[in-house]
């Protein structure tokens, strides 16, 4: 009774993700195309001069490597130390475990929404 009552919201919820999947999908092809291009006419039609949008978006790159670099290296040192923790506490396969770990910690944490409260 309870997955009859809910399954509507569950088919739906099914369907938006998998549209918003394909939609995603569907802009990153065209963004890598046509990046470029993109790029450019954002920066003519922007009301600030261009050497500004260029210092900008020079900017933004440089934060946004930065920010990727330390998600993976804090991944990196969190799966070293569960590694040796778990090789500590004497569980099976530690480095798996600890690999496990860098994926977890890499992949941002997804917030699920209880569908059945």
């Amino acid at each position: 009774q309870l997955i009859l009552k809910h399954s509507a919201d569950i088919s739906l919820s099914l369907a938006n993700n998998l549209l918003s999947f394909f939609l995603m999908l569907f802009i990153m092809f065209y963004f890598y195309m046509d990046g470029p291009r993109i790029l450019e006419r954002i920066i003519k039609w922007s009301p600030l001069k261009d050497e500004y949008e260029r210092i900008l978006i020079a900017k933004f790159v440089s934060v946004s490597k930065g920010t990727l670099k330390g998600i993976l290296m804090i991944g990196i040192i969190q799966g070293i130390l569960g590694a040796l923790l778990f090789w500590a506490v004497g569980l099976r396969s530690p480095v798996f475990l600890g690999v496990l770990m860098v994926f977890a910690s890499i992949v941002p944490a997804v917030s699920l929404v209880p569908v059945f409260w």
